[in-house]
């Protein structure tokens, strides 16, 4: 890769503050162009979604409109660097079709999009990187080379720029070979440093606008469970939707992580509430079954201790006491995150990777946050299933001696000709209303008297008292 005066400003933006460089002479007409492209992500971003940002990024073709092929790469789950999009033409003019290699994925470090993502020295983030004489590169050295020179027809140029995050690189946009002014690819076209300027840019708005997704989504996922925990009435009825948002919080596909288990102390032991996982996991159900005790492995002195602990699987393999399962599902890095209400365990949440992360400080606040809202949520089910329970023996408890009022009263209440064969509703002796339809009348009631335990009876006629009688003198004969 040639060293330039861009190249060496790149570098230098790392620890100053970025300055286009003058010799670039980016025109008024451009600097309209890309406010328009930046505010066009920030303006929509309530409604803005990955299908609405490929749409925005069109802003791309307007401002680098002699690209033959532009292409985005995410970070797996799994640590690759596997391609989200791509849009252009091939050699013959056909636009290029999403299932076209549709497996292509680097590792960090590999090609034009895996050397952009591999960090800098002491830091977190990639570099832009970008070759005008792609013709020269063996094959080894390009990955996919061979595919993308039988579509495209040759390989000239190409620019990969890091796609960055608050805290890292989660991905790339790459660009490759030019378009003549008859809007033909051509060989003997290169790159100008104006253009690999404006795609530097362009890549760290899109960067900043895809993070703001995923903060988004998280958001919109933790106010939906707060507004579960406003609303106790709703707690019982909720526990899927809330269970729902728990595991997109963990599992989106922006997240790193792959499989996450919730366990809460029962009686003496810290057993599986809800686990979930990527569908490429496998036996996790049978894993979550079983059961920890407080002090026993990485969980239990998790919930002993109240602090989170982070371990990988390659250097600390004796410490899982899952290790098979962890080693043929290929995950490679565990966190473990006590739950705490007013200062007391009362739980753990265990998140795990499919590649060797390192917790950045917002990956803690992250979960910090996350199992602070998992906690109060559990506990406020915990109090409203005692709660529920406790009105029910109330209900029953009132309802039975009810029923028992009743019979020593139905004489007295048959006296009443206006009773006899319809639903009653009774209290204490008492007869509080009447009606021939049960539903109208139980519908009166809650209206007048609330949301409690109703004993509404059905009066036999006198005609159902005198075959009663009549019943038990022959049973009595008999």
């Amino acid at each position: 890769m040639r060293t330039t005066l861009l190249h060496e400003w790149v570098r230098a933006s790392r620890t100053m503050p970025i300055k286009i460089p003058y010799q670039l002479k980016i025109s008024i007409f451009e600097l309209l162009k890309l406010r328009e492209f930046k505010n066009s992500l920030i303006t929509d971003i309530d409604d803005i979604s990955f299908t609405k940002l490929e749409k925005d990024t069109s802003e791309l073709k307007d401002i680098l409109n002699n690209v033959v092929e532009k292409e985005k790469y995410l970070f797996s789950k799994d640590g690759y660097l596997e391609r989200y999009a791509i849009d252009g033409i091939d050699q013959y003019c056909n636009k290029i079709p999403e299932s076209w290699l549709a497996d292509e994925k680097y590792e960090i470090g590999q090609n034009f999009s895996g050397k952009s993502a591999k960090p800098d020295k002491n830091s977190t983030y990639g570099s832009p990187y970008y070759y005008n004489q792609l013709d020269t590169i063996e094959n080894k050295e390009f990955k996919y080379g061979k595919d993308y020179k039988d579509t495209l027809g040759f390989l000239k140029c190409g620019i990969s720029v890091p796609l960055d995050g608050t805290h890292r690189t989660f991905g790339t946009l790459e660009v490759l070979n030019k378009l003549d002014d008859k809007d033909c690819p051509n060989e003997n076209l290169e790159f100008t440093e104006e253009e690999i300027c404006w795609l530097i840019i362009l890549g760290g708005h899109l960067g900043r606008a895809i993070y703001r997704i995923r903060k988004m989504q998280e958001e919109r996922l933790i106010a939906k469970v707060v507004s579960f925990l406003s609303q106790k009435s709703v707690y019982y009825d909720s526990r899927e939707q809330v269970h729902e948002c728990i595991g997109r919080l963990f599992l989106n596909p922006l997240s790193p992580y792959k499989a996450y288990i919730l366990r809460m102390l029962k009686g003496k032991e810290l057993v599986s509430v809800q686990a979930s996982s990527t569908d490429d996991i496998h036996g996790l159900y049978e894993k979550s079954k079983r059961s920890r005790k407080s002090g026993e492995g990485i969980v239990g002195q998790v919930y002993e201790t109240g602090k989170y602990i982070v371990k990988h699987y390659d250097e600390n393999p004796q410490d899982f006491k899952s290790g098979k399962w962890i080693y043929t599902n290929g995950l490679k890095s565990f966190i473990c995150f006590p739950l705490i209400v007013d200062r007391k365990t009362i739980g753990t949440l265990s998140l795990f990777t499919g590649y060797k992360h390192q917790f950045s400080d917002s990956d803690i606040d992250f979960i910090t946050n996350a199992s602070h809202l998992v906690a109060a949520y559990m506990v406020g089910l915990d109090e409203f299933a005692l709660e529920k329970a406790d009105e029910e023996n109330e209900a029953h408890d009132y309802i039975e001696k009810q029923s028992n009022l009743f019979e020593q009263h139905i004489k007295e209440i048959s006296k009443n000709l206006d009773n006899l064969g319809k639903y009653v509703l009774f209290e204490d002796g008492r007869v509080l209303d009447r009606d021939d339809d049960k539903l109208k009348l139980l519908k009166r009631a809650y209206k007048a008297y609330g949301n409690k335990p109703m004993f509404i009876e059905k009066v036999s006629t006198r005609d159902d008292y005198f075959l009663e009688d009549l019943s038990i003198s022959i049973d009595r004969f008999l």
